[in-house]
């Protein structure tokens, strides 16, 4: 296979196919507000919208937590596995959003703002803007 952009392209769209974690993150990543993003939160978020979508996954947090950490890294995240708490960083509306998604009420999570947990941090877009 020659490598080209429209190889590279359709690798990834087979990828996203055959890998429900990264088409999770390519679905559904954009859509949270949140600066800081919990783990277990995260994990909720995957299962109700698997599940909302009629693909249920039986995988355990550890597994997802492996499998996003390198998609969501590429995409500009830092991982932080106890050293922040999302405080001000988590945006509310992103429990009404799993709460969409949830629609057999199996995945509850309330997001403990002020405990330091494992966690993805956003990017800042406007970082570079003062540069």
């Amino acid at each position: 296979m020659t490598d080209t952009e429209e190889s590279r392209q359709e690798i990834k769209e087979l990828k996203i196919a055959n890998d429900p974690v990264a088409y999770y993150v390519n679905e559904h990543i954009d859509d949270l507000k949140s600066q800081r993003l919990p783990i277990v939160f995260l994990f909720k978020h995957f299962q109700a919208t698997s599940d909302y979508e009629n693909n249920p996954q039986k995988m355990k947090q550890q597994t997802f937590t492996r499998r996003i950490k390198p998609l969501l890294e590429a995409k500009g995240y830092v991982y932080s596995k106890k050293n922040l708490a999302p405080l001000t960083y988590w945006n509310s509306s992103d429990e009404k959003l799993l709460e969409k998604y949830n629609i057999n009420y199996k995945y509850r999570v309330k997001v403990d703002i002020t405990k330091y947990q494992p966690l993805f941090e956003k990017p800042q877009d406007n970082q570079n803007e003062t540069d």
